[in-house]
């Protein structure tokens, strides 16, 4: 949830854009960018991503209580997806 291209999902679907599918830099990990699209069609737009540089509490418990709809259960690594 702390990648860039978390943040720039949630960024960009709450700003309506097109998803990037087009982006090539080597090290752009597009299933963050897609999580973060995801996790913003469930989460409420009055809900901040992050407190004061700090990911937002409320924001992680809406990420695990929707776990499995945001990313395959083989994929899901608590320490990754927060690192």
């Amino acid at each position: 949830m702390r990648r860039r291209e978390f943040t720039a999902g949630v960024t960009d679907f709450r700003a309506g854009k097109a998803p990037r599918f087009d982006v090539t830099e080597p090290q752009w990990r597009h299933w963050e960018y897609e999580r973060g699209r995801l996790w913003a069609t469930i989460a409420p737009r009055s809900l901040l991503l992050t407190l004061a540089g700090r990911l937002n509490p409320k924001a992680i418990d809406l990420f695990w209580a929707h776990d499995k709809d945001i990313c395959p259960e083989a994929l899901v690594d608590q320490k990754e997806l927060l690192s």
